[in-house]
């Protein structure tokens, strides 16, 4: 499903024809500006009156409008005129809206503490958790020039100036992490919210506009660090459900889901152990305990002992793949987040440090580094909530935050 339809739907408690023309119209001029190869979406958000505050609802990710999408192209003749069919989703529309109301009451749950581990020890995990994260990042966007092989890379890469732009996983977790902050709590309203907000900031992503969903699969990993991050203190099922709950309102897909269910345990207990083959072997046990397992995901998890992934294709499977076999071969973690197999996926250097600055903390990062992605983005500026150099401010934030 585009992320302008599905975004914009998720406010709608009715589905009126008004409302239902709107973003037809929307999706039809988003056909037009991607043909013209632009990265902005103004014309997507131009009917204010889908942005109300009286419309945030959080919903699932359906099937409907990719069945209207499928019938109304850009090419079609007067798809607006058609009022027999928009009665017909309107009443479909509805009926939805109505059969997850008890889920939404279900996503806002408190937190609460399971254990004594020191704020001090904590703080230091959730600043490598998500300083790995960003560093990940930016080693992908600065090896596109240059060749991690290279003897000189290690040096030569924090001598660049930081203008990099994060792409669209990295902001969004960082949307996510801020909504955490100011709810105190996941309240999936509010993280709809949050994401619609950084639609409405007109994000960027070099070579690839956002059309597809909220990022790739695999950025739905980032996302899921942020959220075990937040629950550090939590219950494990408590994290795993709001994970779930996160990843289905972009990517409901089964695998995806269980892929990030896979990644909040082991960065779950990344935070509070520091021992790989530990975390490895717990992550393991709670992936074949699990009533909702997938076979595809809990091969590549095995896999992962012995070899790196060897079929990108996979997504988020590759990209978990990766990094549990960086997490337990890589002798340091910089060599873990340095290394990436060829022609995986552009976040797995992201995802693969999370969970390495997880478990060793941020003390295992090179100063040069830290200096780095602190230091304020020198490129085009993006709002503040999505600018990654206060990312240790954030995680002190969050976990000040989860009480």
């Amino acid at each position: 499903m585009r992320t302008s339809t599905l975004m914009l739907l998720t406010w709608l408690k009715t589905m009126e024809n008004k409302e239902l023309k709107a973003i037809i119209q929307a999706v039809t001029d988003e056909q037009k500006i991607r043909k013209g190869e632009s990265h902005r979406r103004e014309a997507l958000f131009k009917e204010k009156a889908l942005l109300k505050d009286g419309k945030k609802l959080f919903l699932k990710q359906s099937q409907l409008v990719d069945k209207w999408l499928e019938q109304y192209s850009v090419n079609a003749e007067n798809p607006l005129e058609d009022e027999k069919r928009l009665d017909e989703l309107a009443n479909e529309w509805n009926i939805w809206v109505n059969s997850f109301k008890d889920l939404i009451g279900n996503g806002i749950t408190e937190t609460c503490y399971t254990d004594g581990q020191t704020e001090k020890d904590v703080l230091e995990h959730v600043q490598g958790c998500l300083l790995g994260m960003v560093a990940g990042a930016w080693l992908n966007a600065i090896t596109r020039e240059y060749s991690p092989s290279e003897k000189a890379f290690s040096s030569l890469v924090w001598n660049i100036p930081f203008t990099w732009a994060p792409d669209d996983g990295i902001e969004l977790a960082l949307a996510l992490a801020n909504s955490l902050i100011k709810e105190k709590m996941f309240k999936p309203e509010a993280v709809y919210y949050a994401y619609l907000t950084w639609m409405l900031s007109r994000p960027f992503k070099e070579n690839r506009p956002i059309l597809a969903g909220i990022g790739e699969k695999t950025s739905t990993l980032l996302r899921t660090a942020v959220l075990a991050c937040f629950g550090r203190n939590c219950e494990l099922t408590q994290v795993i459900h709001w994970c779930a709950l996160n990843v289905k309102i972009t990517h409901p897909d089964p695998v995806c889901v269980f892929t990030n269910e896979i990644y909040a345990v082991a960065v779950f207990f990344a935070l509070k152990s520091g021992n790989p083959e530990e975390l490895y072997e717990k992550t393991i046990e709670w992936g074949f305990k699990s009533e909702n397992q997938e076979k595809t995901v809990l091969e590549a998890l095995l896999r992962a002992s012995t070899s790196p992934p060897n079929v990108p294709s996979q997504g988020a499977i590759c990209s978990l793949q990766n990094a549990f076999y960086q997490l337990l071969h890589a002798k340091t973690l910089t060599e873990g987040i340095l290394s990436r197999v060829e022609d995986t996926f552009p976040v797995d250097r992201a995802i693969c440090g999370a969970l390495l600055g997880a478990t060793y903390g941020e003390k295992a990062f090179p100063e040069e580094w830290k200096k780095v992605l602190q230091s304020s983005p020198l490129g085009e500026k993006r709002p503040p909530d999505y600018q990654p150099h206060n990312i240790f401010l954030i995680a002190e934030k969050l976990i000040v935050s989860c009480i």
